[in-house]
Protein backbone atom coordinates (compact mmCIF):
# COMPACT_ATOMS: atom_id res chain seq x y z
CA UNK A 1 0.00 0.00 0.00
CA UNK A 2 2.85 2.59 0.81
CA UNK A 3 4.58 1.71 -2.46
CA UNK A 4 1.87 2.86 -4.42
CA UNK A 5 0.93 6.17 -2.68
CA UNK A 6 4.82 6.88 -3.32
CA UNK A 7 4.50 6.24 -6.51
CA UNK A 8 1.44 8.07 -6.88
CA UNK A 9 3.41 11.09 -4.98
CA UNK A 10 6.03 10.26 -7.49
CA UNK A 11 4.16 10.69 -10.87
CA UNK A 12 2.58 13.97 -9.40
CA UNK A 13 5.82 15.49 -8.41
CA UNK A 14 6.99 14.63 -12.33
CA UNK A 15 4.04 16.00 -13.99
CA UNK A 16 4.16 19.00 -11.74
CA UNK A 17 7.91 19.58 -12.32
CA UNK A 18 7.29 18.73 -16.19
CA UNK A 19 4.83 21.15 -16.54
CA UNK A 20 5.85 24.20 -14.61
CA UNK A 21 9.37 23.74 -16.93
CA UNK A 22 7.40 24.45 -19.87
CA UNK A 23 5.75 27.91 -18.64
CA UNK A 24 7.29 31.27 -19.33
CA UNK A 25 7.97 32.92 -22.11
CA UNK A 26 8.19 32.36 -26.23
CA UNK A 27 11.43 33.69 -27.86
CA UNK A 28 10.12 35.60 -30.71
CA UNK A 29 13.06 36.93 -32.79
CA UNK A 30 14.03 38.95 -36.04
CA UNK A 31 17.36 38.69 -37.93
CA UNK A 32 16.76 42.37 -37.75
CA UNK A 33 17.69 44.18 -34.07
CA UNK A 34 16.30 47.28 -35.63
CA UNK A 35 12.97 45.67 -36.58
CA UNK A 36 9.96 46.60 -33.71
CA UNK A 37 7.68 43.63 -33.23
CA UNK A 38 4.42 43.91 -33.26
CA UNK A 39 1.83 41.04 -31.59
CA UNK A 40 -1.50 41.15 -32.53
CA UNK A 41 -1.36 44.89 -33.24
CA UNK A 42 0.68 45.49 -29.96
CA UNK A 43 4.10 46.49 -30.56
CA UNK A 44 6.73 44.20 -27.62
CA UNK A 45 9.72 45.54 -28.70
CA UNK A 46 12.76 45.92 -31.29
CA UNK A 47 14.41 42.44 -32.45
CA UNK A 48 14.04 39.95 -29.59
CA UNK A 49 10.69 39.87 -27.45
CA UNK A 50 8.94 37.36 -25.01
CA UNK A 51 5.57 36.34 -25.33
CA UNK A 52 3.29 34.43 -22.95
CA UNK A 53 4.04 30.91 -23.80
CA UNK A 54 1.12 28.98 -22.43
CA UNK A 55 -2.68 29.88 -22.62
CA UNK A 56 -5.85 29.24 -24.19
CA UNK A 57 -6.01 28.18 -28.15
CA UNK A 58 -4.77 31.15 -30.08
CA UNK A 59 -3.32 32.37 -33.53
CA UNK A 60 -1.27 35.37 -33.16
CA UNK A 61 -0.07 37.40 -36.39
CA UNK A 62 3.53 38.87 -35.50
CA UNK A 63 4.67 41.17 -37.77
CA UNK A 64 8.37 43.24 -37.77
CA UNK A 65 8.64 46.66 -39.01
CA UNK A 66 10.93 49.21 -39.61
CA UNK A 67 9.92 52.72 -39.84
CA UNK A 68 6.51 52.00 -40.35
CA UNK A 69 7.52 49.70 -43.16
CA UNK A 70 6.85 46.13 -42.49
CA UNK A 71 9.83 44.09 -43.57
CA UNK A 72 8.30 39.92 -42.32
CA UNK A 73 4.94 38.50 -40.85
CA UNK A 74 4.21 34.84 -39.40
CA UNK A 75 0.91 33.52 -38.00
CA UNK A 76 2.08 31.43 -34.77
CA UNK A 77 -0.54 29.50 -32.99
CA UNK A 78 -0.23 27.32 -29.85
CA UNK A 79 -1.14 23.40 -30.08
CA UNK A 80 -2.20 20.73 -28.14
CA UNK A 81 1.01 18.65 -27.08
CA UNK A 82 1.75 16.28 -24.16
CA UNK A 83 2.04 19.25 -21.56
CA UNK A 84 -1.59 20.04 -21.98
CA UNK A 85 -2.44 16.45 -22.19
CA UNK A 86 -1.26 16.03 -18.56
CA UNK A 87 -2.37 19.34 -17.84
CA UNK A 88 -6.46 18.24 -18.80
CA UNK A 89 -5.56 14.82 -16.86
CA UNK A 90 -4.34 16.69 -13.63
CA UNK A 91 -6.76 19.12 -13.59
CA UNK A 92 -10.10 17.80 -14.06
CA UNK A 93 -9.88 18.30 -17.61
CA UNK A 94 -9.97 22.26 -17.42
CA UNK A 95 -6.14 22.08 -18.68
CA UNK A 96 -7.47 20.84 -22.18
CA UNK A 97 -8.66 24.43 -22.45
CA UNK A 98 -5.86 26.62 -20.94
CA UNK A 99 -2.87 25.19 -21.39
CA UNK A 100 -1.90 25.45 -25.30
CA UNK A 101 1.59 26.13 -25.88
CA UNK A 102 3.31 28.26 -28.23
CA UNK A 103 6.87 26.88 -29.78
CA UNK A 104 9.48 27.69 -27.32
CA UNK A 105 11.16 30.06 -30.54
CA UNK A 106 9.60 32.16 -32.79
CA UNK A 107 11.71 33.49 -36.15
CA UNK A 108 10.18 36.02 -37.69
CA UNK A 109 11.34 35.60 -41.85
CA UNK A 110 12.48 38.71 -43.26
CA UNK A 111 11.45 39.51 -47.04
CA UNK A 112 13.92 39.48 -48.91
CA UNK A 113 14.01 43.25 -50.27
CA UNK A 114 14.61 44.14 -46.26
CA UNK A 115 17.31 41.16 -45.19
CA UNK A 116 20.27 43.87 -44.71
CA UNK A 117 20.06 47.45 -42.76
CA UNK A 118 20.39 50.07 -44.42
CA UNK A 119 23.27 51.97 -45.12
CA UNK A 120 21.63 55.66 -44.02
CA UNK A 121 20.70 54.23 -41.31
CA UNK A 122 24.16 53.25 -40.05
CA UNK A 123 26.54 56.33 -38.55
CA UNK A 124 29.06 57.46 -40.55
CA UNK A 125 32.32 55.58 -40.77
CA UNK A 126 35.57 57.30 -41.25
CA UNK A 127 37.16 60.31 -40.15
CA UNK A 128 35.56 63.59 -40.83
CA UNK A 129 37.08 66.78 -40.19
Amino acid sequence: MKTITIIKKSCLLFIITLMLSSCGATIVTCKRTDADIFVDGVCKGKGTVKIKRIGVPHKAQIIAQVNNTEIGSIKASRKFDAVTLLAGLCTYYSGFIWAWRYPSVIEVPVFETFATESIWLKPPSGNLK
